[in-house]
């Protein structure tokens, strides 16, 4: 079978000159492997003095990019460490280059994906990768869960308000323009004359009176939390708002 092989070749300067793996010794050991073989290397992707510690490498993310685009079916490097020295980066990158549907060879390890073992061992990796994915997706969800439980604020800050360089959040020169929004609705309760009135559209108006963070209360996973934001208008005054429109909506529906 023709395979179109990407070498990936990593150096950093210390290894280099204490190791002896220098980018002439795996390129010349991963030629040899792959003539073995009878497999036409593609491309070579060298990061030269570049540490494992990170994965934002020029030559690796040009590598991924190729394996995603179908320019390389197999990837072949001198040993695992090549890719990354972590273990959670190994396997969420033998999971990307899985999901490319490209295979992977560790010369000095022997592991091998053009193998039934080695296929086997990928849908091994592919389930830890799973597993990771979701543990990062809980502890994201519990870091929210405790931002919001003391008041703080999750995602994009609404139309009246911004950070100061603290990172705090105050209000803006917008907050007097939703403060008049409420109070125009509540003498008007109509959305497309205070639209007007706002110099916005009616959608965003519709937004703005809606959205509970004005009066000081933070949604999340439907759960209702007191912020420790500065509110714009009063609870009382947003929850009359909500019955007028309501009411609007139910009559709308009849």
């Amino acid at each position: 079978m023709s395979r179109k092989v990407g070498l990936y070749i990593r150096v950093s300067t210390l290894e280099q000159a204490e190791s002896g793996i220098s980018i002439d010794a795996q390129r010349s050991s991963l030629q040899k492997f792959c003539e073995l073989h009878g497999w036409n290397i593609h491309r070579e992707y060298v990061d030269a003095a570049r540490s494992a510690a990170t994965m934002e490498r020029k030559a690796l993310q040009k590598l991924l990019k190729d394996c995603r685009s179908g320019e390389i079916d197999t990837v072949v490097v001198f040993k695992l460490d090549r890719l990354s020295r972590s273990l959670r980066d190994l396997i969420l990158l033998m999971d990307e280059l899985k999901r490319c549907g490209v295979d992977f060879v560790s010369v000095t390890e022997r592991i091998d994906t053009t193998t039934a073992a080695g296929k086997l061992m990928f849908h091994i990796i592919g389930a830890f990768a799973e597993f990771e994915r979701e543990m990062t997706i809980e502890r994201t969800k519990l870091a929210m869960d405790k931002k919001v439980k003391e008041g703080s604020f999750v995602g994009r800050l609404p139309f009246g308000y911004r950070y100061d360089d603290a990172r705090r959040i105050v209000l803006s020169e917008d907050a007097e323009t939703v403060r008049r929004i409420f109070l125009d609705f509540l003498e008007t309760q109509n959305v497309s004359e205070v639209a007007r009135r706002a110099h916005l559209s009616r959608m965003q108006v519709y937004r703005i009176l809606r959205n509970p963070f004005y009066a000081g209360i933070v949604h999340w996973r439907d759960v209702e939390w007191r912020g420790n934001h500065p509110k714009i208008i009063s609870k009382r005054i947003f929850e009359k708002v909500q019955r007028i429109l309501n009411s609007r909506k139910n009559k709308a529906t009849r």
